[in-house]
């Protein structure tokens, strides 16, 4: 979910919504933005200059008030198979989206998508980092 100034925007799993909250709640309505899109893996959302990135079946999508758009051509089949979404974090200064992946095992996958150049980026990892020591 994320707010909005007349309401809130709902990331289904196959659509996004809107609950327009505007006068007494008797008046609140709920329109459903865009159908079969929507964001199937929860800890892959986050907010990124007014724009909202996700995934959706193996894909990264933005959402915006201009609306929908593909960011990716699919994540490869091989990691879409046996991974789970970490985390998902915004770097503003550099104006990149990063998910942060585990595969089946121990391997560890960062998917970047530099909005400077469109770029999609994979890089793995064989072991776990510990992000607080760096070991």
């Amino acid at each position: 979910m994320a707010p909005e100034s007349d309401g809130l925007l709902i990331f289904k799993e196959k659509s996004i919504c809107k609950l327009f909250l505007t006068g007494a709640p008797q008046q609140w309505r709920v329109v459903r933005l865009v159908n079969s899109i929507g964001c199937s893996e929860p800890e892959s959302f986050t907010e990124c200059g007014g724009e909202y990135r996700f995934i959706c079946r193996g894909k990264v999508y933005t959402y915006s008030h201009s609306g929908l758009k593909e960011l990716s051509t699919t994540i490869p089949d091989v990691i879409t198979a046996s991974r789970t979404v970490v985390a998902a974090f915004y770097d503003e200064y550099r104006r990149r989206y990063l998910i942060s992946m585990q595969t089946a095992g121990s391997a560890l996958l960062l998917v970047c998508h530099d909005l400077n150049t469109s770029f999609l980026k994979y890089e793995f990892s064989e072991k776990r980092i510990d992000i607080v020591t760096g070991k």
